[in-house]
């Protein structure tokens, strides 16, 4: 069922650009406000999508549920935009050990059937070129977050719907069929913040646990581009010559500075993968938006009918973002339920009232 009137979106990160998407697919007007000075964590994304969790040989979160949503929603975003945003890349994790690769096997006829291939194979890497066990995981690649961004905000600003600069509480009032923000109406505020959402008024008992990240961009003639390689750290063909190679995690300093000492952590665990046959191009930092419960945050607000919020996807935003913005227009459009795991009514508590 369409509404009448328009939304207002706060943040033009991952979330907010895949809830617009999702919104005009729909029909559902929209205008979107950005700070892009405030956080750098979706511009920087490797946008890499993997069902496997390596630590515990699980798959991810409702990896089998929202992986093929993910997959029908970015290939038809690149039809319709005519853009390539979506790459099916294979991702090979090196295998050093005897046990490991007996555990890949275990795991590939267990409970990972289907999602890791049983089979290993062998081929020259690293530094000396030696022989290297590798295992292969089905069903992975990436997003180009920062061109998918790019292009959805040329859009949207050419149809007259972008505002550039810092969201004004101040000048959010509550009005009788909706909410009034600098002299516009709409029936509904959608904030996509990210790690800002602890800024936010309304939002700001949300329990986030956001954590940094450090990414470098290296140029190497070592590396193949049509894999992705995980040990330690990943290595990402990223085009045009060059790899994004991450990630780090850190909770103490949350700005997106890249921390020195983390940089040099990539660049050695890089240099045991291929030694020193790479050049750095620049490094980059950003502030994930994980929940302490790692389970992302979605709904309306408890009290403030009208104010609604899209947040902590943490690593895996690629994938669960199109299944959470859908979920939020069902219940924006069609009053659907937003189950309890994932529902921002979990961390309310009506002690806590807001304006």
């Amino acid at each position: 069922m369409k509404k009448d009137g328009k939304y207002l979106i706060v943040g033009q990160g991952l979330a907010g650009t895949l809830l617009g998407l999702t919104l005009d697919l729909a029909g559902v007007d929209f205008e979107i406000i950005d700070n892009p000075g405030l956080s750098a964590c979706s511009r920087i994304s490797a946008g890499v999508f993997n069902p496997v969790v390596f630590k515990r040989y699980t798959t991810s979160w409702r990896a089998l549920e929202v992986f093929p949503h993910a997959f029908r929603f970015y290939r038809h975003i690149e039809k319709l935009l005519g853009i390539r945003i979506f790459y099916e890349i294979p991702l090979h994790k090196i295998l050093s050990t005897h046990r490991e690769q007996e555990q890949w096997k275990v795991a590939a006829s267990m409970n990972l059937s289907g999602v890791l291939n049983p089979d290993l194979f062998e081929f020259p890497f690293g530094p000396e070129q030696k022989s290297t066990c590798f295992g292969e995981v089905l069903s992975t690649g990436r997003v180009d977050v920062a061109f998918l961004l790019r292009h959805c905000l040329e859009k949207w600003n050419e149809e007259g719907r972008v505002s550039v600069g810092t969201f004004d509480f101040e000048a959010l009032k509550k009005e009788e069929n909706g909410w009034s923000y600098k002299e516009k109406m709409f029936i509904g505020v959608l904030f996509c913040e990210g790690k800002e959402i602890s800024r936010n008024p309304f939002f700001s008992w949300v329990k986030m646990k956001p954590a940094r990240g450090e990414v470098l961009v290296i140029k190497s003639k070592a590396l193949p581009d049509d894999r992705i390689f995980h040990s330690g750290i990943s290595i990402i063909p990223s085009g045009s010559g060059q790899f994004l190679v991450g990630s780090t995690y850190g909770w103490d300093n949350l700005s997106d500075i890249p921390d020195p000492e983390k940089i040099n952590w990539l660049k050695e665990e890089l240099k045991k993968k291929i030694g020193n046959e790479f050049s750095v191009v620049e490094e980059r930092a950003g502030v994930r938006p994980s929940v302490i419960d790692r389970r992302p945050v979605l709904g309306q607000h408890p009290v403030m009918a009208g104010l609604w919020v899209m947040n902590g996807m943490g690593t895996r935003g690629v994938i669960l973002g199109p299944w959470l913005a859908e979920k939020l227009k069902g219940a924006l459009l069609g009053g659907e339920k937003i189950e309890e795991e994932i529902s921002v009514g979990r961390f309310f508590q009506p002690i806590s009232q807001h304006r």
